[in-house]
């Protein structure tokens, strides 16, 4: 199976891939479509994005695609221990 990212490398990576190997339902946490929408938007304008697309004006608005991906947690693969 390839293997699949979840935002860059730190806390909200983290965050996501425990959220997947836990089954949470609520995901990134989020309360509502407006803190969602302001928690994407910041991370996609954020510097650390634009910088590794190479493009320091890269912006969402409401013409951009989105995904979304819903996961069922079936088995978790990690060593016991």
């Amino acid at each position: 199976m390839p293997r699949a990212e979840f935002a860059l490398p730190r806390s909200l990576r983290d965050r996501l891939v425990a959220a997947i190997l836990d089954g949470s339902d609520r995901g990134e946490g989020h309360r509502g479509v407006a803190e969602w929408r302001e928690g994407h938007e910041r991370f996609w304008h954020g510097e650390d994005v634009r910088a590794a697309l190479e493009d320091p004006h890269f912006t969402v608005d409401d013409a951009t695609p989105v995904v979304l991906e819903r996961f069922r947690h079936v088995a978790d693969l990690r060593p016991a221990g």
